[in-house]
């Protein structure tokens, strides 16, 4: 594989001042119960692209740090520094900003298990959480291909606010500048529905819920994609099995099928690794990210800055009855009590009281030490993440880094065309084995890398 190689490091501010009465904002409860990682993610733009600004690399590098510099006027927390897990001190003292060169195919760099050599390299290599909320690196390919990558920290932002950054920050490099629309413009009320308490950890979700804790068990990712007809079959055929009338096409969701499709497909990997190894099947926990914004009365603006998620949890006895309606019934049961009476509960005492009983269960955060297995699936489907366009065109490919070593997450997204969804998975290598050859998964599945 060729090198990456280093070109630049330096810091990039906003380029205005972030007023007195800014400088102070407040987390969340949400962003405070929220582990210290960084949200990951990379965009490719094809061979050729570097060819389509006059000037250049050069031109583009000095475009793209003036766009993000004018960016982080806007989203200010992000130049600041976290303190004390309670508020971030907005004090303009900037984002770490990396230049890069790759003499190679950049189509050699979209596999899931080499383009973390794309990203800042003590933070994916040693596994560092900084400071700095958010780091990006540029990278130019000799073939005139550009890949840009970022590590934003989870304390401050949910994965949809991380988009509304970057598509921002790609308006801003067409010339939007403070022009930009009302979708891309923050908004900063998190703090005011969710009230940040005294002396909370800075992590409570317990390391081995998604960690592995399996001597010498390495964790991989890998992509696969169901595209438009087989997302429509696998739709079809659940609408076939249920005798919920409801349960039809137009009502079944993309996001629902395939995360019943996922969590079958998991649940049988449990299944055989226990055969294998003559243990008990363990019960199935799957743990749903859910966004709360328009989900509340009134509803938030879609910019809405912070953590506005949940998590909504769906627990399966991982038995033979365990087909895809029922389990599409099981999650939309769980995503349907996050109503505006939950989500004014979570804005209160008793929702910490009870995320810290879970997080305090036992010391490997097994619930009421039961045989369980959690999984977390997250969807950023209908974020118009290959609309970004900061002047050469429209990516060919956006991932997450998924260099975090971090077992059993599912990330779904659209595929490039839209009308398919990708699914980004990190398993432990012997689960993987398992889950990439699940004949039920293939059906609709194929693995890209």
């Amino acid at each position: 594989m060729n090198k990456v190689e280093l070109l630049s490091k330096e810091i990039v501010k906003p380029s205005s001042p972030t007023p007195q009465h800014l400088k102070t904002y407040n987390l969340s409860l949400l962003d405070q119960l929220t582990p210290p990682v960084y949200v990951q993610g990379i965009v490719f733009y094809p061979s050729g692209s570097i060819g389509k600004i006059n000037g250049g690399e050069e031109e583009i590098f000095k475009l793209l740090k003036k766009s993000l510099s004018e960016t982080l006027t806007l989203y200010y927390p992000f130049a600041g520094r976290i303190k004390d897990n309670i508020i971030v001190d907005c004090n303009d003292e900037g984002i770490e900003y990396y230049e890069a060169k790759v003499n190679g195919e950049i189509s050699e760099y979209m596999s899931s298990d080499v383009l973390y050599q794309l990203f800042p390299s003590d933070i994916v290599t040693d596994n560092i959480v900084k400071d700095t909320p958010l780091v990006v690196q540029v990278n130019m390919f000799s073939c005139g291909g550009i890949a840009i990558s970022g590590c934003v920290s989870h304390k401050l932002a949910d994965g949809l606010s991380v988009a509304a950054l970057v598509n921002a920050w790609a308006a801003s490099a067409l010339g939007g500048g403070g022009g930009l629309g009302e979708s891309l413009r923050p908004t900063f009320e998190s703090a005011s529905h969710f009230p940040p308490q005294e002396n909370i950890p800075n992590s409570i979700i317990p390391a081995d819920l998604l960690q592995s804790s399996g001597q010498g068990s390495k964790i991989v990712s890998k992509r696969f994609v169901i595209d438009g007809s087989k997302l429509s079959t696998l739709r079809s055929t659940i609408m076939d099995m249920s005798s919920d009338t409801t349960n039809n096409e137009h009502h079944l969701t993309a996001v629902e099928a395939v995360t019943a499709l996922l969590w079958k497909s998991v649940m049988e990997v449990s299944k055989s690794r226990s055969a294998t190894l003559a243990k008990p099947t363990p019960i199935s926990v799957v743990n749903l990210g859910v966004n709360l914004r328009k989900r509340m009365e009134p509803p938030l603006p879609s910019a809405s800055f912070g953590n506005i998620v949940t998590v909504a949890t769906a627990t399966s006895m991982n038995n033979s009855d365990n087909e895809l309606d029922g389990l599409v019934g099981q999650v939309r049961e769980s995503i349907s009590k996050i109503n505006n009476e939950y989500i004014q509960y979570m804005g209160s005492g008793g929702f910490l009281k009870s995320i810290l009983a879970f997080a305090n269960f036992n010391e490997n955060g097994h619930p009421m030490d039961k045989n369980v297995e959690v999984y977390w699936i997250s969807s950023i489907c209908k974020v118009p993440l290959y609309e970004i366009d900061f002047g050469w065109g429209k990516p060919e490919l956006v991932s997450s880094g998924a260099s975090q070593p971090y077992q059993n997450v599912f990330l779904l997204m659209d595929t490039k065309c839209g009308n398919g969804v990708e699914v980004q998975v990190n398993m432990t290598e012997e689960d993987m084995a398992l889950f990439e050859t699940n004949q039920g998964l293939l059906e609709f599945a194929t693995v890209t890398n």
